[in-house]
């Protein structure tokens, strides 16, 4: 379950990247139901995060698991520009890294999971970089997925609204009923709005039904235990004589 974490002052422009953190928290927490999220501790040196003695340059500021999904945040400042063209910048080179030791370590405790590093860039030109890198071909970078998320440079609102958009792309359909209940007390109102309506008044089927309602108002139940019986009847006499519905 999410924790709640205490509220951090809003500033107009250069966001913080603690508040940018937190905004995804918030935003991950309200998308994703069922979602467990947590700070990993990254002021800690050696193990997981530093193989073979190198610490990746883009720790994970924030995860989420929410039994389908696992999700890094990670934080990518400006791309260093690599002297030959066909070579990945550092920061693509450790988020590779960094996403192939997740997935390696969720494969070693049995959880199947859609991986995604989402990373956080500090300005709309290193965001779009960024971007292009990840999508270049010759920079594939495993069984994961990169989303780029909103830049920090811009105001908050602006920053808050686009993260809610990028959430979508990966947050799970709205729980949202086609049919509404309605209560049993509202069901005559019901009745009476369909009868005025005249859309049954063609229906084959208008009198048995009607009969079949007046039968259950009178008594209170289904007579013998059969219900709607003349609508039944109605039925039998379509389909018995081919075997199958008109």
């Amino acid at each position: 379950m999410a924790k709640v974490l205490p509220p951090c002052p809003i500033e107009p422009m250069n966001i913080p990247l603690e508040l940018a953190i937190r905004s995804v928290f918030t935003i991950a927490a309200e998308k994703i139901p069922h979602v467990d999220i947590w700070q990993p501790n990254i002021e800690s040196s050696g193990g997981f995060l530093e193989p073979s003695g190198r610490t990746i340059r883009c720790p994970p500021r924030l995860m989420g698991d929410d039994g389908n999904l696992l999700f890094a945040v990670v934080y990518a400042p400006s791309i260093e520009h690599p002297q030959k063209t066909d070579t990945p910048s550092p920061i693509v080179r450790d988020i590779r890294l960094l996403g192939n030791l997740l997935q390696r370590a969720a494969s070693d405790y049995g959880m199947h999971r859609l991986l995604l590093i989402l990373a956080l860039p500090d300005t709309l030109e290193s965001g779009e970089t960024l971007a292009s890198q990840l999508a270049d071909a010759r920079f594939k970078l495993g069984q994961f997925r990169v989303i780029t998320l909103p830049h920090l440079n811009q105001e908050f609102a602006s920053f808050e609204l686009a993260l809610k958009e990028k959430f979508e792309l990966f947050s799970p359909f709205p729980e949202k009923a086609f049919l509404h209940k309605i209560e049993s007390s509202d069901l005559p109102t019901y009745a009476i709005g369909v009868l005025a309506s005249g859309a049954h008044q063609n229906n084959p089927f208008r009198t048995p039904v009607e009969s079949d309602i007046q039968l259950f108002l009178k008594h209170g139940d289904w007579p013998n235990a059969t219900s709607w019986p003349e609508t039944t009847r109605a039925l039998d006499s379509i389909l018995l004589p081919t075997g199958k519905a008109p």
